[in-house]
């Protein structure tokens, strides 16, 4: 069924809302000091403390969650280098709701929920690399939604 406003202007429409929800909506206060650790079983709060007063315990606690991030945020696993970068910004910079928040902000995240918002798909590897590149050269978030707009895939898609 063909939607009654034309496909640009629908697809304007969709990805202003995908932008919105990229950019997401500040945390409660306070919610820097615990994070959600969806495991088995009932979800639970998972406390974080620096790795300098609670050693190996933190780390063992910080790295699923980090695991969880990507794999939630990101749809893919982390390398161990990711995992370990993470675990040194949450012991010695940032709480859980500054590491979400740059999940959300990244680059990467943006493509992604750009793809699956307009194209219904993960980007593929070539189109991640292509946009990254533009985003880091000086290109803007609107330069990539305009491209994906133009694009012959989103054209077919809005037929």
């Amino acid at each position: 069924m063909r939607s009654s406003l034309p496909a640009k202007r629908t697809g304007v429409a969709l990805a202003a809302c995908l932008v919105a929800l990229a950019l997401g909506a500040a945390p409660a206060a306070g919610a820097d000091r615990a994070a959600p650790w969806f495991g088995s079983g009932k979800p639970k709060l998972i406390p974080f403390g620096k790795p300098h007063t609670e050693g190996a315990r933190a780390s063992r606690r910080e790295a699923p969650f980090i695991r969880h991030l990507y794999r939630g945020f990101l749809n893919r696993e982390p390398s161990g280098d990711e995992v370990r970068g993470w675990q040194r910004v949450l012991g010695e910079q940032a709480g859980a709701t500054e590491v979400i928040r740059s999940f959300m902000e990244s680059d990467e995240y943006f493509i992604r929920q750009i793809y699956l918002g307009l194209l219904r798909r993960e980007p593929d590897p070539s189109g991640m690399e292509s946009f990254t590149r533009a985003l880091r050269a000086g290109g803007s978030r609107a330069d990539v939604i305009e491209t994906i707009l133009a694009s012959e895939e989103f054209g077919r898609l809005m037929r």
